[in-house]
């Protein structure tokens, strides 16, 4: 799956945002903020797996998930500088 698609989820793209703002999330503290089942959860964590890495109980982002973070703040600025979001 390339960056694109894995970027192409609003779940995915809030987990990486989570990652991004906290040095390490929980399973459970992800779920929290998410509001979704476990089990959709535990998916999106799968299919972020070049993005985010679990180390012991917590998620971090992986070596690029700096960088697709980046790509969706700049993404999202250009949306808004356009007026299409």
């Amino acid at each position: 799956m390339d960056l694109f698609d894995i970027l192409g989820n609003d779940v995915r793209v809030r987990v990486l945002e989570i990652l991004a703002e906290r040095s390490g999330c929980t399973f459970t503290e992800l779920n929290d903020v998410c509001r979704i089942s476990a089990g959709t959860l535990a998916y999106h964590l799968d299919v972020m797996s070049e993005l985010i890495s679990k180390t012991g109980d917590k998620y971090h982002l992986t070596t690029i998930g700096p960088y697709a973070y980046e790509l969706v703040i700049q993404v999202r600025d250009f949306l808004q500088r356009n007026g299409q979001i």
